[in-house]
């Protein structure tokens, strides 16, 4: 099921322009922790379209990351996805462009959390969620004793699910 949300309902960001849209300097949102984003397996999915991206540059679209922990952050440059789980970052290598919107979902499993672009399964990372529980979830940026790797872009219909999606349910 969907976390903290109604099953069954449509964003009505899937009828209008209403994407949040990050600036790259001081811009992002912070949603207060909350239990049920400390999942051990499920998914996390959203849209996000880079306004500019640059070889060196790794730019956070969200994480449920604070002070107290890390429980995973996704990251983005124009040659690989990036994931934090508190203890190892990991890259997967993928082409992504400016101005270009990418449907990204992630199904942490128990034994890898596999990478999926545009509805395409297209790899994993041989890693899980972290353990760090209590965090909030941040979009746009990395909160924890600084703020840095600033995202530049917009972000839209963010899931957080306690299940493990199939990829046809992704695709759907």
């Amino acid at each position: 099921t969907l976390i903290n949300g109604p099953t069954g309902v449509l964003s009505p960001a899937q009828y209008a322009s209403n994407a949040i849209d990050i600036d790259g300097a001081d811009d992002y949102i912070t949603i207060p922790a909350n239990p049920a984003y400390d999942v051990a397996t499920g998914t996390v999915e959203f849209w996000a379209r880079p306004n500019a991206l640059a070889v060196g540059n790794n730019m956070c679209m969200l994480g449920v990351r604070g002070t107290g922990g890390s429980r995973y952050s996704f990251h983005i440059t124009p040659d690989n996805i990036g994931f934090w789980n508190g203890s190892n970052f990991y890259t997967f290598a993928s082409s992504f462009a400016a101005g270009t919107w990418y449907h990204f979902a992630f199904v942490c499993n128990g034994s890898e959390t596999l990478i999926h672009i545009n509805g395409q399964e297209v790899g994993s990372f041989s890693a899980l969620f972290g353990s760090g529980n209590g965090q909030p979830l941040i979009i746009g940026r990395v909160i924890e004793a600084t703020q840095f790797e600033p995202f530049n872009g917009a972000i839209d219909e963010v899931r957080l699910w306690n299940v493990m999606r199939s990829e046809a349910e992704i695709q759907a």
